[in-house]
């Protein structure tokens, strides 16, 4: 009796999300990787760096579920990971936070009100 070929089975693949943020959009992609994948393999496996070429840096990280990984090639993945990807922050959020509060004051403040915050 001849066998067929062997064939991973998808039922042997492990489940997993990869989530990415621009400032105007949101890619969540869920993806069946390889039992013993990382983080950084769910990465390359996305095409993410692909479909945005200009926008991956060197610099940026990533994590799982919000828990950035010190070393996404050695994270193996779980079945249900989210692996997502961090951009560096392009302003510090209190200095944001100042700053918008700061314009606010100046756009409120009325020449006759002495300096007075309405």
């Amino acid at each position: 009796m001849a066998t067929l070929p062997s064939h991973r089975d998808d039922a042997t693949r492990l489940l997993v999300e990869i989530a990415i943020a621009f400032p105007t959009e949101q890619v969540v992609l869920a993806l069946a990787v390889n039992p013993g994948a990382t983080a950084h393999d769910v990465l390359i496996q996305s095409g993410l760096m692909q479909r945005f070429p200009t926008a991956f840096r060197d610099d940026w990280a990533l994590g799982i579920f919000s828990k950035k990984l010190d070393d996404p090639s050695s994270y193996v993945v779980c079945e249900g990971d989210r692996v997502e990807v961090y951009r560096p922050l392009l302003l510090d959020p209190q200095t944001a936070r100042r700053q918008r509060a700061a314009k606010a004051r100046q756009q409120n403040t009325d020449p006759d009100s002495n300096g007075r915050v309405d």
